[in-house]
């Protein structure tokens, strides 16, 4: 399962530190690498 946008965006409101859509984004394909990553390593 991919980590989404709005994944991204939920998460930091509920941290209350809301992310604007670009920076969202962003921070979800950041994720999705680090997640391949570890499941290349120990998957």
């Amino acid at each position: 399962m991919a980590t989404a946008a709005q994944t991204v965006i939920a998460v930091s409101t509920i941290l209350g530190r809301p992310r604007a859509p670009a920076v969202a984004e962003a921070l979800a394909r950041d994720a999705e690498r680090i997640r391949r990553a570890i499941f290349a390593l120990h998957g």
